[in-house]
């Protein structure tokens, strides 16, 4: 888990160029290749000024990287709480817990950098192709919370673990996945 915090807060700590985006875009959040490629064709044909967004570098992918090291600092006030949270967890959600915890731990930052990123560039819409990782959720909370459309492409095969998308609208790959969704409340 250290790695997995370290190396993006290196990485991002040399990019700062997300900053600089125009207002009014339409920002297309992705984490891994999979999610970018299941974006990419939607991206190309949208006649509005738009910007491919990631925590994380991507081989052969032309994307802008956040300076996710804001998240990670933001989430170091709430480092205590987690810690205190862990330990006084079941065994099963301990485990769980620890397995995510760079990820329960940045999504503590990642709502209050995205918000103060959202003010200042209010984009025209966000879509994302991870509809349950913690930033991706937060992207839809704060979204709805500003009144900015939301937008879920689907990257892979639906789980019926899957919490609600939770976004305007979900482009699907089939009723298997819509049948999924609306099972889990969608």
């Amino acid at each position: 888990a250290p790695l997995r915090i370290v190396k993006p807060l290196f990485v991002s700590l040399l990019h700062w160029d997300l900053l600089s985006l125009p207002g009014g875009s339409v920002v297309f959040y992705v984490h891994v290749a999979t999610n970018y490629d299941a974006v990419k064709p939607v991206f190309d044909q949208i006649g509005l000024p738009k910007v491919i967004v990631s925590g994380s570098l991507l081989a052969n992918r032309s994307h802008r990287l956040l300076p996710i090291w804001i998240a990670h600092v933001l989430a170091l006030r709430h480092l205590p709480g987690l810690l205190v949270r862990i330990l006084s967890s079941d065994q099963r959600d301990r485990v769980r817990l620890r397995r995510a915890f760079d990820s329960v731990l940045l999504a503590y930052g990642f709502y209050p950098f995205a918000r103060w990123w959202f003010v200042r560039r209010r984009p025209r819409a966000i879509v994302v192709a991870n509809d349950h990782s913690p930033d991706s959720r937060s992207l839809i909370l704060l979204a709805e919370s500003m009144n900015i459309p939301s937008f879920y492409i689907q990257h892979a095969s639906v789980s019926s673990y899957f919490p609600p998308v939770g976004t305007t609208l979900a482009l699907l790959d089939g009723s298997d996945a819509r049948d999924k969704y609306l099972a889990a409340g969608s």
